[in-house]
Formats: structure tokens, C-alpha cells, sequence
């Protein structure tokens, strides 16, 4: 499917725009939070428990763009990315999904009680360390995203597909491909590589010893990659 709206020009992305996207995505959450759900509902409590979370971090975002920050925009930005790809890989089949997904979940906290032991601590009882023996590990982000576009591409005009024509690439704006623009981008910044503290400064001259710190990505950058997550059209 092609989606019904090309990207915004570079201009067009301003931080006022971001605020004003923010503004109304939490507008629309507050008018469905809180929900109660009744038991045996699996599916929506997790959907809706997405949706707060995500909101919480799309304001944070806007925040430090609008702050000046955009290194500590760009984490945020990794981290709604993952959580946006995640929430519409377990909508694909929630019902299959979400138990895998609460796998994951157990297989990484019996990791951390492995490591915990170390210094006496358990963070999980016997019966718990044996039920979370064969937890199935987490998908790498990656296959999350492409699994994304493959199934939603075919549903929504929303999603861009990965095929491309005979000698063209696929677009940047699927989830795969802000896997690498976002997702892998952010992570020099996430965990310490030298783009963190190095590539948001530049020092005028060996001889001055005062360093300038600017932005790691251009502010347009960041409100695009926002936008288009949270809208899913941009």
C-alpha cells in the first residue's frame, strides 16, 4: 500500500509543530485513560498500558527538543521507536504474541537473577527460576521491525513497505529502516560510544581550550522521526 501522505519538507518541521502533535496525541490518550478491563482481557490492558507509556515518552521527547537537548531527545526518540515497534509486532496476533512477549520478559529476569547471585541476592523464587528455565529469548529489534513492515504494510497505508522497485531502494520511513536511523543511531549515545560526549562539541581551535556544545542531530531531523512514529504516515 502507499501511504496516503508524503513526508513533511524539512522546513515544515518546526518545534512548535512538535508541540502541537504532542499536545493533541495526549489529548486523545486522556480521553480513553483510565480503563477497567475485565478478566481474561489480555490483549487490551497491554494495548492501552502501551499507550500511556508511549504518550509519557513522546512528552518527554518534545521537552527536551524544546529545551534545547536534542542528544537526550534523540534517547527518548530510540526508546519510543522501540516501544511503538514492539506494541504493532504483538497487535500482528496478540493472542500468540503477548505470551511470547511475557516470555521475554521472564527470560530476561532470570538473567538478572543469575547475575544477582553473585552478590547473594535472588530476585526470583525456586519455582519461578524453574519456570523460567525454557523462557523463549526476546526477537532482536531488528526482526521485530521487519516483521512490522512485512505484515502492516499489506493492512495500512499507514506503513511503508520494504519492496522497492527494480534498482531503488526501500524508504528509510519503514520500520526497518529507522532501525538503523534511530534505533542504531541513538545507540552511540546510549551507551557512551565517542559520538556522546565528543560529537556534540566542537573546540574553534587547539589553542582554546573552551568547547562549544551543539546538537547531534538537527532539530528537523528529530521532529520528523517523532512525527512519523507517532502518527505512523510521515
Amino acid at each position: 500500500m502507499t501511504p496516503s501522505r508524503p513526508p513533511r519538507r524539512d522546513e515544515e518541521l518546526t518545534t512548535a509543530l512538535l508541540r502541537e502533535s504532542t499536545d493533541s496525541i495526549t489529548a486523545l490518550i486522556e480521553e480513553r485513560l483510565p480503563l477497567m478491563f475485565g478478566p481474561g482481557d489480555l490483549w487490551g490492558p497491554v494495548a492501552h498500558s502501551f499507550l500511556a507509556r508511549t504518550g509519557t515518552l513522546q512528552e518527554s521527547l518534545t521537552v527536551m527538543v524544546e529545551r534545547g537537548m536534542p542528544g537526550e531527545a534523540q534517547m527518548l526518540l530510540r526508546i519510543l521507536f522501540e516501544h511503538v515497534a514492539t506494541f504493532c509486532w504483538l497487535a500482528i496476533d496478540p493472542d500468540s504474541h503477548v505470551k511470547r512477549w511475557r516470555q521475554w520478559a521472564n527470560s530476561r529476569q532470570l538473567k538478572v537473577h543469575n547475575e544477582a547471585k553473585r552478590f547473594g541476592l535472588e530476585v526470583l523464587t525456586e519455582v519461578e527460576v524453574a519456570a523460567y528455565a525454557e523462557a523463549e529469548e526476546a526477537l532482536p529489534t531488528l526482526q521485530v521491525a521487519e516483521a512490522v513492515d512485512r505484515h502492516w504494510s499489506e493492512v495500512s497505508s499507514a506503513f511503508r513497505s520494504l519492496k522497492a522497485p527494480k534498482g531503488s531502494f526501500p524508504s528509510v520511513l519503514t520500520f526497518t529502516g529507522f532501525y538503523t536511523s534511530v534505533f542504531r543511531k541513538a545507540s552511540t549515545l546510549i551507551h557512551a560510544d565517542m559520538a556522546s560526549p565528543i560529537g556534540s562539541s566542537r573546540c574553534p581551535s587547539n589553542t582554546t581550550p573552551r568547547c562549544i556544545f551543539g546538537r547531534s542531530m538537527p532539530i528537523a531531523t528529530i521532529i520528523r522521526l517523532s512525527q512519523s512514529r507517532s502518527s505512523g504516515s510521515s
